[in-house]
């Protein structure tokens, strides 16, 4: 089961982008996520919008970074990964696919041939092979 709330300014693709979820094989009765096992930091404004949260990160959360940012002290694990570099080959509107690709391959929280089904099943095809390959992508940075 899972949940997601998002935050994001009204205009298109400028400024923070937030989304908190929440993976449970339970039923998720309450949605916030008050300590979260994985952060993940994408971009400028999304930095910009959590820099609290990140400062206030419990050693057991990991946080993965994009490489170019500069973090606040955190107490988190920082992995700092190449995520727009990785973008910029596979395609630049991919970055979210490929962090959450890290996520999966790092958590194990379900195989990632699974992730790629579910895009497979309901994407448009050209859609779902740029979508595997971001997520793909996103796996081998933690191989």
């Amino acid at each position: 089961l899972s949940s997601q709330k998002d935050d994001y300014p009204i205009t298109i693709m400028t400024g923070h982008s937030v989304s908190e979820i929440n993976l449970s094989p339970y039923t998720i009765d309450y949605t916030a996520i008050e300590i979260p096992e994985y952060f993940v930091v994408i971009s400028e404004g999304g930095l910009k919008k959590t820099w609290k949260q990140i400062q206030n990160l419990p050693k057991s959360c990991k946080l993965f970074i994009e490489e170019s940012l500069e973090l606040p002290e955190t107490r988190a694990q920082v992995f700092k990964l190449p995520f727009a570099a990785t973008a910029k080959k596979v395609g630049r509107l991919s970055i979210g696919i490929i962090s959450l690709g890290a996520v999966i391959k790092d958590s194990g929280m379900f195989p990632l041939v699974a992730f790629e089904e579910a895009i497979s099943r309901f994407q448009d095809p050209k859609v779902a092979e740029a979508n595997i390959n971001a997520a793909r992508s996103g796996a081998k940075m933690l191989s």
